[in-house]
């Protein structure tokens, strides 16, 4: 095949081969929209088909089940994907100085991603769930606070380095495969 993917855990560009040759499964996760639609939302639909074509022109049979075409799949609640919302919005909101909603997404999304990383079952992913669980605590503490309308506001760098582990860990499970089963 002549496609060329850039793979995160050797930061190098590798021949792609697929896991059973000449078959490719693909899946595309649809926009998690929560604000006016955008031409933002193409982004993955046109990756896509792209990828998608480049496959069926090196004569790999893209979705065999769906008689050679790709499809879309979107699962509302796909197990192991739940984190991914909260902790999108969680970055979205600390992005725009919005800390207490921030806070109390990102207590969502650690409670989503601990839950999914300890299914998942690998024992590569053990150490981001401890410390993910080391850090709960204050992500908890924090969303307390902006619940409460206490003085001040949620501390930002507290929130950003949270959230930047639960997203690393969320990043850690694909280094090895990703198994939604």
């Amino acid at each position: 095949m002549s496609l060329r993917v850039y793979d995160t855990l050797t930061r190098e560009k590798q021949l792609f081969a697929p896991v059973k040759p000449g078959k490719v499964g693909m899946y595309l996760c649809g926009p998690t929209v929560y604000k006016p639609p955008h031409i933002g939302h193409m982004v993955g639909p046109v990756i896509f088909d792209a990828i998608t074509s480049v496959l069926q022109k090196d004569n790999a049979s893209v979705f065999p089940q769906l008689g050679g075409q790709a499809a879309v799949v979107q699962p509302l609640d796909a197990p192991g994907v739940v984190a991914v919302a909260p902790s999108l919005r969680a970055r979205l909101d600390l992005d725009q100085g919005r800390l207490a909603h921030a806070a109390i997404g990102l207590e969502d999304a650690f409670a989503a991603a601990i839950a999914e990383l300890e299914a998942e079952g690998r024992q590569a992913l053990a150490i981001r769930v401890a410390e993910l669980r080391k850090l709960q605590p204050q992500v908890v503490e924090q969303a307390r606070a902006a619940l409460a309308g206490s003085e001040g506001e949620p501390d930002a760098d507290a929130l950003d380095h949270a959230l930047g582990r639960l997203e690393a860990a969320l990043r850690a499970r694909t280094a090895s495969g990703f198994n939604l089963s």
